[in-house]
């Protein structure tokens, strides 16, 4: 772990790493969780390892926010959406993913919704 100023640490670790993980949360007050396989290309070729660590990885941040009570900033993408009928996309707008990658982050929608509710 480094300092990048007094206030936020920088950790390189894997998310999948429950036990990293749950060593860092101490005194939390939010994490910005950017951590995914992102290729969509890619992720036709690695379906298992895209799930591993979009959804399972995600999963276990969510489940650490949970317990330590901590906030957290979560990225999805609008692949989400698939090939949307209108632009700019709404939120409540129908969500269609198209391919492997944009499947883990409508899961990872998901799990936020039922693990964090």
């Amino acid at each position: 772990m480094s300092k990048v100023n007094n206030n936020i640490n920088f950790v390189n670790g894997d998310i999948r790493d429950y036990k990293l993980l749950e060593r860092l949360v101490n005194d939390l007050d939010g994490v910005f969780h950017e951590a995914a396989l992102a290729s969509v290309q890619r992720s036709f070729k690695m379906q298992d390892e895209y799930f591993d660590v979009n959804v399972n990885g995600t999963e276990n941040i969510l489940k650490l926010a949970k317990e330590y009570g901590f906030k957290v900033v979560y990225a999805s993408s609008s692949s989400v959406y698939g090939n949307p009928k209108r632009i700019p996309i709404k939120e409540d707008d129908d969500r269609n993913p198209l391919n492997p990658y944009a499947k883990t982050k409508l899961e990872d929608e998901l799990l936020a919704k039922n693990i964090l509710k």
